[in-house]
């Protein structure tokens, strides 16, 4: 699983690949994490930081309005203090990417 939206209720849903493959739904996939209503798995974050590159995922957050990081530095640095991210960002840096 990449990632899981709360809902529909009960059980919510899960992100499909398909919905991550546009920039369009990565940023409503960032919106619903703004507000608690998503997560991004540790799969999920590998899956678009090799997809999209971080710089990418920089501007798609900023576009989306999740984290006010001013550069891409300060992003990396907060988002490291998230597990899921963290641990998909390490291991596509330790393949080189």
């Amino acid at each position: 699983m990449l990632a899981y939206h709360i809902y529909p209720p009960p059980r919510g849903r899960e992100i499909s690949v398909e919905e991550l493959n546009t920039e369009n739904g990565v940023c409503s996939l960032f919106d619903a994490c703004q507000i608690l209503e998503a997560i991004i798995t540790t799969e999920g974050w590998e899956y678009l930081i090799d997809t999209y590159g971080i710089e990418r995922l920089f501007e798609l957050d900023c576009e989306s309005g999740w984290h006010d990081e001013s550069c891409i530095e300060a992003y990396i640095s907060s988002m490291c203090a998230e597990p899921e991210f963290l641990e998909g960002y390490t291991a596509v840096m330790r393949r080189g990417k």
